[in-house]
């Protein structure tokens, strides 16, 4: 299987170029283009049990859709949900752990799977994250470009919880509160604080900041009496 990552990084689109017989599997949806001679199957890769772990506590998909080339080789190119860059990464038995919808492909060695981190895990929204685990070609992607940081077992590295994409299981952490600073409407700031020796993986931007941008252009029903609908302080309808 060849791979090349088009539009990068800001709008990264991954092209993977498959031989007659090989497969790739992705997240529903993330889909963009393919040749026709290639055969798609959905199913949920583990069971019910494990679709939904996926789908209620780590935030990718129910199902998953594995890609055949059929007859020979075939392209097939897949998009995140979110606009930034794709990361390919190669597992040799390891494991990576995953932001919630970070996933986005990998060959058939890869298996993803949902994993509690207890209360520390509350920083993704949930207690669980992803772990892949395996052998193979896997692509991740986040929000903006991701910056890849070496940590050496110095002293703590702490990143706010929305710029977090992947780490590797070498290291440990613990979940803070920035007290003193305000983040999306008006909650504490959650800040992650890494130790140990091994990689992690950072946002050049975080969905939380963007959905605290937008909250206030949301869309909301006037209270008066016209009913009409509300663009933030832009009144469309109504008295």
């Amino acid at each position: 299987m060849n791979h090349e990552i088009l539009c990068g990084p800001s709008f990264s689109i991954l092209e993977v170029t498959l031989a007659a017989g090989e497969r790739i599997i992705s997240e529903a949806g993330a889909m963009a283009w393919m040749d026709g001679n290639v055969k798609s199957e959905t199913t949920t890769r583990g069971g019910i049990l494990a679709g939904l772990k996926r789908a209620v506590f780590s935030g990718e998909t129910f199902f998953q859709n594995t890609y055949e080339a059929e007859g020979g080789a075939a392209r097939i190119a897949f998009a995140p949900g979110m606009s930034g860059e794709i990361v390919p990464w190669q597992l040799q038995g390891e494991e990576l752990l995953l932001q919630r919808g970070a996933f986005l492909a990998s060959t058939e060695g890869i298996r993803c799977e949902s994993k509690s981190e207890g209360l520390k895990g509350l920083f993704a929204q949930g207690l669980f994250v992803l772990r892949a685990t395996g052998s193979g070609t896997m692509f991740f992607s986040g929000y903006g470009a991701i910056d890849e940081i070496d940590l050496d077992g110095g002293s703590d590295y702490t990143i706010d919880n929305g710029y977090v994409v992947a780490w590797e299981p070498s290291l440990s952490y613990r979940l803070t509160r920035a007290r003193k600073i305000r983040s999306f409407l008006f909650s504490d700031q959650l800040l992650l604080s890494f130790s140990g020796r091994g990689r992690v993986w950072i946002n050049s931007r975080s969905p939380q900041s963007l959905a605290s941008w937008v909250h206030p252009f949301r869309r909301v029903k006037s209270k008066s009496s016209g009913g009409g609908i509300q663009f933030g302080p832009v009144n469309l309808g109504g008295e």
